[in-house]
């Protein structure tokens, strides 16, 4: 019997140590449990705080998406504006050159035509007459040359600002032209 008590010796304490082992893994068990609830409610805390973060910058980039949007649209508006604008500019400068320099040639037309009424009516002066009036020919055809100058100028830079060229206002040059010596119905 000795034998059979010991065994049942040894089977008590393999029992009993195999029921302290089964309780401290229970107990592991119950603690990683805990923790992994713990750790779940951690991660849905932090899920959640995520998808507002989420959804609230979604919402500012929307929002800012419409602003660059609108902004967009507004400097576009600006930029027709501004375009026309410099066209308009460019155009009056043109107009007001134009308008001096054709008066000019009006002006320039009429003493010529003085002097050849003067060259008609007197045949002694017509040497001195004619030398006048060749003066006065070439400035009018200098005047015409530089008329059509600065009309093709102006053009050419209401052109390039149509093409979206920038820093185009300027005003176009003009050379001031003596006026030729003889009878002067009017200087500006």
């Amino acid at each position: 019997m000795r034998k059979w008590q010991q065994e049942k010796r040894e089977n008590r304490d393999n029992f009993r140590s195999l029921r302290s082992t089964a309780r401290k893994h229970s107990e592991s068990n119950d603690r990683y449990l805990k923790s992994i609830d713990e750790k779940e409610k951690e991660f849905n805390s932090c899920l959640q705080t995520f998808l507002e973060t989420s959804n609230k910058f979604a919402n500012e980039k929307g929002k800012l998406e419409e602003l660059i949007k609108k902004s967009q649209d507004e400097r576009q508006e600006c930029e027709k504006r501004a375009v026309k604008a410099e066209l308009r500019v460019l155009q009056t400068w043109k107009e007001t050159e134009s308008w001096k320099l054709r008066g000019n040639i009006g002006r320039a037309e009429g003493n010529l035509s003085v002097l050849r009424a003067l060259a008609s009516s007197s045949a002694s002066a017509s040497p001195v007459l004619k030398s006048q009036m060749d003066s006065w020919e070439l400035f009018i055809s200098n005047l015409k040359k530089q008329l059509e100058k600065v009309e093709a100028e102006y053009e050419q830079k209401m052109e390039q600002v149509r093409r979206g060229a920038r820093d185009c206002l300027s005003k176009v040059e003009i050379e001031d032209l003596p006026w030729p010596q003889g009878i002067v119905v009017s200087i500006p």
